[in-house]
């Protein structure tokens, strides 16, 4: 699936930015887009050896998706779907992120992300032919890397049409936030982050409103 040329790049990235193990935990099926990703999966481990690749079992993993995290913690990243093209690249940066490589944020948003209090689900529904999605999605996962009050579902409608239809999404790319919808279409992590922020310190001054110290 990823050429030698691909596959000496990201051997490359992986040995340089690296610096933790990393654990891919995937969830299969017997179907053809799973053997796939299971191919994909497959020689991205091959290249370093500080990723591993486990079957899961954890029940809400749908097949085929997979985990990106660090061995002994829940991990905070997921992709819904065979990543290739555009979203491969956001896969590549989440293995980084998660395996110590801090996102290219500035000094400013990086401080602003760690300080964020909540605990928040993200949902991003994407499609692989969308022009705006690999921004959101490698957003996102920046900011889950950094914060572990904050976790990062991305979903392929592609793959995943009934989820994409229970949930009303009709464009891409989509956020839901704690099963609300949270926006649609082309945001960065200084949006993300600063609606984040207001969202906490909307909460802070009700609390204070009704006397109780936050």
């Amino acid at each position: 699936m990823l050429d030698a040329r691909i596959k000496e790049q990201l051997k490359d990235k992986l040995l340089r930015y690296q610096t933790q193990a990393v654990e891919i935990a995937a969830a299969f099926d017997p179907g053809a887009e799973s053997a796939k990703l299971r191919e994909l999966l497959d020689e991205i481990v091959s290249v370093s050896a500080r990723l591993t690749l486990v079957e899961s079992t954890v029940d809400e993993m749908a097949a085929p998706s997979f985990s990106i995290g660090v061995p002994g913690e829940a991990p905070r990243i997921r992709f819904c779907g065979v990543p290739t093209g555009s979203e491969f690249t956001s896969v590549v940066l989440a293995i980084l992120q998660v395996g110590g490589h801090r996102p290219k944020f500035d000094e400013a948003l990086l401080a602003r992300i760690e300080a964020l209090g909540g605990d928040y689900a993200f949902d991003t529904f994407v499609s692989l032919t969308c022009p705006y999605c690999q921004e959101v999605v490698q957003a996102l996962n920046g900011i889950a890397a950094l914060n572990p009050g904050i976790r990062h579902r991305v979903i392929d409608i592609g793959l995943f049409p009934e989820e994409a239809r229970a949930r009303g999404i009709e464009v891409v790319p989509t956020l839901l936030m704690n099963e609300e919808w949270f926006g649609e279409g082309r945001t960065t992590a200084t949006q993300i982050t600063a609606r984040l922020a207001g969202i906490e310190a909307d909460m802070r001054e009700a609390l204070r409103a009704a006397g109780i110290e936050p």
